[in-house]
């Protein structure tokens, strides 16, 4: 049991890796060569098993997203759009049209615009238990692409949301 549990944490971990690795991970110069500017907060998914849409709901309208997109700007020198996320979140009534998806218990809740961009940004907030533990394991990623291929990735393990952008900070700016 041990050695699948193991396996099944393996995996995202090496997917991640092969994302950093890969020739779509663009280096500064095709930044710089990038005609179109304009990028779209495109999805935003949650994980927290046994969760509910009301709680989901209110972590992502708290979520500090403004500040992290401004990060991600000012490294790419790129503009943001996250209007339509923004209005979404303004409706309380809203929680119900979340994406929920979960096997035994609601684990995975996502928002994602209803208008495919070109340019896009989806970012994505884990919590998830340490084998054999009640120990919270937190981390984030924050992901560009231009045509549906990705072009840059950053992630990191957190102690809570509040340290998402501290952290974002840190990887654009050692980039």
């Amino acid at each position: 049991m041990k050695k699948n549990i193991r396996f099944m944490l393996l995996v995202p971990a090496l997917a991640s890796g092969v994302l950093f690795l890969s020739c779509t991970i663009w280096n500064a110069r095709q930044w710089e060569e990038l005609a179109d500017r304009s990028f779209h907060f495109q999805k935003f998914t949650y994980y927290l098993k046994g969760a509910d849409r009301r709680t989901a709901f209110e972590f992502m309208r708290d979520f500090p997203i403004d500040e992290a997109l401004r990060t991600i700007a000012e490294k790419h020198s790129i503009e943001i759009d996250a209007g339509e996320f923004k209005s979404f979140m303004e409706i309380p009534d809203n929680e119900r049209r979340l994406s929920v998806f979960g096997v035994i218990l609601s684990e995975r809740f996502s928002w994602e615009s209803a208008v495919e961009h070109a340019n896009t940004i989806e970012f994505e907030y884990a919590n998830e238990f340490a084998d054999e533990s009640t120990d919270t394991r937190r981390h984030y990623s924050l992901i560009l692409k231009t045509g549906g291929r990705v072009r840059a990735v950053y992630g990191d393990m957190v102690e809570g949301r509040e340290d998402v952008v501290g952290s974002l900070a840190g990887l654009v700016q050692g980039r």
